[in-house]
């Protein structure tokens, strides 16, 4: 019987007769998951983009690359690649599809935008040998081979190889050089240009021209970095993919970031209304741990709602702090290690402020472990642009067809809290494993003065180049160039199996340049001092911090 005529019976359609050659349900839920991988497609924020209530995702690559990748990790799954293509979800759209792009990798957008040149040339001359897919395989050309492995070397992707080289890329295109290398050509990259009288500058689409040898030349010096940009958003997108679907015992994954304001507009509104419509904060915070009931992976969204419009550091402290108490105090949970993910802003995750806060998290939050981990430099999309996008195009589709009212932070709170919320239940009262819930943090509620005993920390030299810390003591952080959740790294073991490209910890402590004194005045040493701690007791003024923590 057919499965339409079995659904109108109300019949179990899940236990009929399959055939023999179908594809399992275990290959179907592997290349779901797979397509959905961070470092296979990327979720669109906006909330235009949502479909049944589900953020749309755009393939990074083809679906060709695409397949090659699920065959490359399950290799035990047998699936041909018209079947993973019939598979792909309906959310999940073709780079050709995508209508409208925004917030992309400047690095990596101008590397498409000169292949798009260069293949069109190389199509003009008949060259087809020697056409470039895209970013990866311009950057896979100029390294050593990978022989199986997921990753080229380190030494490769970080261009010290004395082997491989961007010089590569000569010997690949040199059918198309022979042709067309003095041929004239030109080409869109994203720069810096001034505008205004002021000699302003921003960030624009411009075009230079030149010859292929000169495009190519071009290309092989945007490459150097390439390499090193590419390797660490993927190691970075794959280590938070494996922790969020296994997450630790006791332990707590979050991953979070702002969502854009959410413009308070309404129906039948009048035009000089307009120009003085409200916006809310938006600060979604998506949390994985264990069920304490069937140990399954609970996934919970935490949505901060917040009038304050300074989207700072000392926000996202209260923010998070808002979020743990909700998963102790609401949810039961008592979590041994809190595991945060972000994108490496430096006004908000990424910088001496931040990185202070770290250290005193375990005191603040009464966590033991605390550490943050950063998505690769300019790809820290993440399921929290999904998650606003839902909750916002929820509001914004109830404010244009149900007549709700959304004026302030306090309406869109009420209809989130009452519409959107999802509880730890289902009303079976099975376990619900996708759970959201809202918090209404005011302005007044949130402080943007750093903490006396906070103030005056130094910058972290290499801040950039760091992408997982971990909290020691008050001013002490652990910190290494990479993410690792290996079965040696959480059982602390000596050394990391995947020692070929993470580095091992180290110990740093952050300094302080300023001294505190009770007459409330403030006192600068030079850097001479640094080395020494200081006692003063002149005129009751007691020196209460010293110019560096021991």
């Amino acid at each position: 019987m057919k499965y339409s005529k079995l659904k109108k019976k109300n019949a179990d359609v899940d236990q009929r007769k399959k055939r023999s050659d179908a594809t399992p349900a275990s290959t179907i839920d592997a290349s779901h998951d797979h397509y959905e991988r961070p470092d296979m497609s990327t979720i669109l924020p906006n909330r235009k983009s949502i479909a049944q209530g589900q953020p749309k995702h755009v393939l990074q690559r083809s679906v060709e690359a695409t397949f090659k990748s699920f065959t490359n990790d399950s290799p035990s799954l047998k699936i041909s690649e018209s079947t993973f293509n019939k598979l792909r979800p309906k959310h999940i759209l073709l780079q050709s599809i995508s209508k409208f792009y925004q917030c992309l990798c400047e690095p990596c957008t101008n590397i498409d935008l000169k292949l798009k040149v260069l293949n069109h040339e190389v199509y003009q001359c008949q060259s087809t040998s020697c056409s470039i897919r895209d970013r990866y395989h311009a950057t896979d050309l100029t390294l050593c081979p990978k022989d199986q492995n997921p990753h080229a070397k380190l030494e490769c992707i970080d261009r010290k190889c004395e082997i491989c080289d961007v010089d590569l890329l000569d010997h690949y295109l040199q059918p198309l050089l022979n042709v067309s290398g003095d041929k004239d050509v030109s080409w869109q990259y994203w720069g810096q240009t001034t505008y205004g009288n002021e000699g302003k500058k921003r960030v624009a689409l411009l075009r230079s021209s030149g010859t292929v040898k000169q495009l190519v030349d071009q290309l092989k010096e945007e490459l150097i970095s390439l390499s090193t940009h590419l390797f660490i958003a993927r190691w970075q997108q794959n280590v938070f993919y494996t922790i969020t679907k296994n997450p630790p015992t006791n332990s707590i994954v979050m991953v979070m970031d702002f969502a854009e304001n959410y413009l308070c507009v309404m129906q039948n509104e009048v035009q000089s209304a307009h120009w003085y419509q409200m916006q809310v904060t938006l600060h979604p915070m998506l949390c994985f741990y264990r069920c304490d009931t069937c140990e399954k992976t609970v996934r919970e969204a935490i949505n901060i709602i917040s009038d304050d419009m300074q989207h700072d550091a000392h926000a996202v402290r209260c923010f998070v702090e808002t979020a743990v108490c909700h998963l102790i105090n609401v949810r039961g949970l008592n979590p041994q290690r809190l595991i945060k993910f972000s994108d490496g802003c430096s006004s908000q995750y990424k910088s001496k402020t931040p990185f202070v806060d770290l250290s005193f998290a375990a005191e603040d939050l009464e966590i033991p472990i605390v550490e943050h981990h950063y998505f690769g430099s300019r790809h820290g999309k993440n399921q929290c642009d999904g998650e606003g996008g839902v909750v916002k195009n929820a509001a914004t589709r109830a404010v244009n067809s149900e007549g709700i009212v959304i004026a302030n932070c306090d309406d869109f709170f009420q209809y989130c809290i009452q519409h959107l919320t999802k509880a730890s239940t289902n009303e079976d009262g099975s376990c619900n494993h996708s759970r959201r819930f809202f918090y209404l943090v005011r302005k007044d509620q949130i402080s943007h003065d750093v903490k006396p005993e906070r103030s005056g920390v130094t910058t972290l030299q290499g801040t950039r180049l760091l992408h997982s810390v971990v909290c020691i003591k008050p001013f002490h952080l652990k910190t290494r160039r990479l993410s690792c959740f290996c079965e040696s790294c959480e059982n602390y073991g000596s050394e990391c199996l995947n020692s070929c490209y993470v580095t091992k910890w180290s110990n740093t402590i952050l300094k302080v340049k300023k001294v505190l004194l009770s007459c409330n005045s403030i006192i600068y040493f030079d850097d001479i001092f640094d080395k020494f701690k200081l006692v003063i007791n002149i005129n009751f003024l007691t020196l209460i911090r010293s110019s560096m923590i021991f």
